[in-house]
């Protein structure tokens, strides 16, 4: 929901000074009318599960030029290997749905280094997620 707060490191941050923000809510014409007056642009990631009768996302939201469709089965991995395989072929898929706006060439605001810092970043996630599930719940 578009009111409920924006945390950034655990303290709450107004929307405008996030570049990336991760939401459960599928109005994407909401959140673009309500957000686009900050922004030059506004892109979409959204996970699919097309086989699913009871999906959440309609297919016609993957038509909009600035929204990129990505299947739930394409962001699964099993090893580093294929952590590095998944962020490289999302990075390619988001320089070329989105060079309208970038660019032809999205060298140089999708950097190789910047794939590596996303599987870095990623890895990381697992590993707490690994030291959670070892915590008490309490």
């Amino acid at each position: 929901k578009p009111d409920l707060p924006v945390l950034q490191n655990g303290r709450q941050v107004a929307l405008e000074d996030t570049i990336i923000t991760k939401t459960h809510n599928i109005d994407l014409i909401a959140l673009y009318n309500r957000f686009r007056p900050a922004f030059e642009e506004i892109f979409f990631v959204v996970t699919m599960r097309s086989n699913d009768e009871n999906a959440s996302v309609h297919p016609q939201l993957c038509k909009y030029k600035n929204v990129l469709c990505v299947e739930y089965s394409e962001l699964r991995y099993a090893d580093l290997e294929g952590l590095k395989k998944v962020v490289a072929d999302l990075s390619q898929r988001f320089r070329n749905r989105f060079a309208y706006f970038f660019g032809d060439d999205g060298s140089q605001w999708l950097t190789d280094g910047m794939e590596a810092s996303a599987v870095r970043r990623l890895e990381q996630m697992e590993q707490a997620k690994r030291d959670m599930e070892t915590e008490p719940f309490e």
